[in-house]
């Protein structure tokens, strides 16, 4: 009887990864609030995500590059870990949880259909 591996089996390939990817930038939030940018801002709505674009594939190559330096589980929780200690790595990930309901919160008045 042989013991079966702990470790994680790498069968993601690059077109997994990048719909991955692909999948949490675009998120729900664009399909909620992208009538109301529009509505606010018009045309240059189109410019927002270019910058935003622009902005996500600079902090996109940063999560690359510490990913293939630290190939374990936990993301940004691992990074601060081996950075700054485990006090505030603890504190990241608190905050990271914490956010999530800071922006449903601001999607709130948005979906309810209430003005601002």
């Amino acid at each position: 009887m042989s013991v079966p591996s702990l470790g994680l089996k790498r069968e993601l390939g690059l077109l997994e990864a990048t719909m991955m990817a692909m999948g949490s930038t675009i998120c729900a939030g664009v399909f909620t609030l992208l009538g109301h940018a529009y509505k606010i801002a018009g045309p240059a709505v189109v410019l927002s995500f270019l910058f935003a674009g622009i902005i996500n594939i600079c902090t996109m190559f940063s999560y690359c590059e510490l990913a293939a330096a630290m190939p374990k589980l936990g993301g940004e929780y691992v990074y601060v870990k081996e950075a700054f200690g485990g006090v505030i790595a603890y504190i990241t990930g608190w905050v990271r949880v914490v956010e999530q309901y800071f922006l449903c919160g601001a999607y709130d008045p948005w979906i309810s259909g209430s003005n601002l």
